[in-house]
């Protein structure tokens, strides 16, 4: 009675594919059929279940290798985020100091035209300062020229004057 109901529980495993049930059952029924003296029966189950066992740890060793694979993908897809993440950080400040450089340049570019341009005014203004003082020098030396020129006539005047006066006299 309890082979039947053990050849019940194989057939039924068996049926609707419960593989661990089917495991447990053909094994014990093997041990059932060789103590029972069934020797090709216990054989024959027993190599069943010797297939069966074969099968599922290889169906686990799949899913082992294939979880540690999809394991690893996300590993390496996570590192190359963060190795992509941080190529970004570095072109981004590569990018700011860029920037600040050019700006730097610009500004300095800017102060040197300022400086030319404030140099050049102080030059021509001390220029033009230098000539409006040559010209105020240059219009005395003629007026003074002038007032000599004048003194000189009228003294020269006055001697001609003198010498009428002396030859009238």
């Amino acid at each position: 009675m309890a082979t039947r109901k053990m050849k019940q529980s194989y057939e039924l495993y068996k049926t609707i594919g419960v593989s661990e049930g089917l495991l447990k059952t053909s094994e014990l029924l093997s041990k059932v059929y060789l103590a029972a003296g069934k020797y090709s029966q216990a054989a024959s189950v027993m190599q069943f279940h010797n297939v069966l066992k074969d099968s599922l740890l290889n169906f686990q060793n799949q899913a082992v290798v294939a979880e540690m694979e999809t394991k690893y993908q996300v590993k390496e897809k996570n590192r190359t985020i963060k190795l992509l993440k941080l190529q970004e950080k570095l072109r981004d400040k590569q990018i700011k100091w860029q920037t600040i450089l050019i700006s730097l340049m610009v500004v300095l570019l800017i102060l040197a035209a300022v400086l030319f341009y404030s140099h050049r005014r102080r030059a021509q203004l001390s220029q033009q300062k230098l000539n409006l003082e040559l010209q105020n020098y240059l219009l005395q030396v003629t007026e003074m020229q002038s007032k000599l020129d004048n003194k000189s006539k009228d003294c020269g005047k006055k001697t001609n004057l003198e010498q009428i006066e002396d030859a009238n006299l």
